[in-house]
């Protein structure tokens, strides 16, 4: 069941950013008009606003461990979605989340995944397509509990969502916080537990 919780919450988010994106595909402009970004940034806002996303930002939804930030996108409950920026050519340490189960997606640059000491994504799976777009876009791993995980970034840095269901009664915060493993820096060890 909590399995299919991670599920929904994964095709929920293809769903409404394929929605999202759809949403602009047709926005047209003028170069030459003095109000582009005006008018751009009041349909963003205003299709943020609306809902076709799956957003809700907290007042303490930003963290930087190591070469790495993060911001939480969604909270509601034990679920939870962040968006982790690796800086280029930066080394996550293998390491477990005790409390939760989660979704490593990759989302976009350089991001290369290890599950079980096992590469996941390697630099020869990620290109880009003629279109511009990732050749892996959304590819993910389900991480459990006590499975070891790791990950590195190439010249240009990667992006990744975790997509996260936190356990044993746990509140959600920051999944760094629920980490054992060889921490990332100093400031990890102030915050993890």
């Amino acid at each position: 069941m909590q399995n299919l919780s991670i599920v929904i919450i994964i095709l929920c988010i293809l769903v409404y950013i394929g929605y999202y994106i759809e949403q602009y595909k047709d926005f047209t402009y003028d170069i030459n008009d003095p109000e582009i970004l005006h008018k751009f940034e009041s349909l963003y806002i205003q299709r943020l606003n609306g809902g076709n996303i799956p957003l809700q930002t907290v007042f303490n939804s930003v963290t930087r461990i190591g070469n790495n930030s993060g911001v939480v996108l969604y909270r509601n409950g034990p679920l939870q979605v962040q968006l982790w920026l690796a800086d280029p050519e930066s080394k996550i340490s293998e390491h477990t989340h005790p409390n939760v189960d989660s979704y490593e997606v990759y989302f976009g640059g350089q991001m290369y995944f290890k599950k079980d000491g096992k590469l996941i994504l390697s630099e020869s799976d990620i290109y880009e397509l003629p279109d511009r777009k990732s050749s892996v876009l959304f590819s993910n791993v389900f991480i459990h509990t006590d499975t070891q995980h790791s990950g590195y970034s190439g010249k240009i840095g990667g992006a990744f969502l975790s997509i996260q269901h936190w356990k044993n009664g746990i509140l959600p915060s920051t999944i760094d916080n629920d980490w054992s493993g060889d921490l990332l820096d100093e400031a990890h060890l102030i915050t993890s537990s």
